[in-house]
């Protein structure tokens, strides 16, 4: 996500493709840490990171400063 950032920094446009490739990616990562993942606060802490990481993507890195 970090280096997809980056590549994609000052870009406008993305394709329907790769938003649905992320938002696919973010729901199943999601149901997994559900799935497998038992410490609630661990669980969080990811799903948070994972957030943070997805819509700084999108928003072409000017969501939050990680």
């Amino acid at each position: 996500m970090e280096q997809l950032t980056k590549l994609s920094k000052d870009q406008e446009v993305i394709s329907k493709r790769l938003a649905f490739n992320l938002f696919f990616f973010y729901t199943k990562v999601n149901m997994t840490f559900e799935n497998y993942i038992t410490d609630e606060e661990a669980k969080g802490d990811l799903l948070v990171r994972l957030y943070e990481q997805t819509m700084n993507l999108l928003s072409g890195g000017s969501y939050l400063e990680l």
